[in-house]
């Protein structure tokens, strides 16, 4: 929310600092989430997927924008957007329709997997 109201661009270290960790999130999700979702959904999942990897791919790049000496706010308020954009899909669509897909067990693995550690 505060990077979609910026006026300044004291938010920018934040924000590159926010994105550097942010790497292993969207690799997490799209190395282990993904694929164990997808191994056991029905048909459709692909879709959903795909968007989540095109948004990673998008918000790295917007990312990588702001080491560039010409961003302003504009650019800071644009990643904010399609970062909130992000987020709620995989709020509202993404993990809801995991949560359906997936047994109990099956829920248990992928959370045991995406912890630091997991297998």
């Amino acid at each position: 929310m505060k990077l979609k109201r910026a006026e300044s661009m004291e938010l920018r270290d934040d924000a590159i600092a926010f994105f550097a960790a942010e790497r292993s999130h969207f690799a997490a999700e799209e190395d282990i989430l993904l694929p164990g979702w997808l191994a056991k959904a029905p048909v459709g999942g692909e879709a959903m997927a795909r968007r989540v990897v095109d948004e990673h791919r998008a918000l790295t790049v917007s990312a990588q924008r702001l080491h560039d000496d010409a961003v302003t706010p504009a650019d800071l308020r644009e990643l904010g957007a399609i970062l909130e954009r992000h987020v709620r899909y995989e709020e509202r669509e993404l993990f809801p329709a995991i949560e359906r897909d997936l047994s109990d067990e099956d829920l248990s693995a992928l959370g045991e997997a995406l912890r630091p550690g997991g297998s």
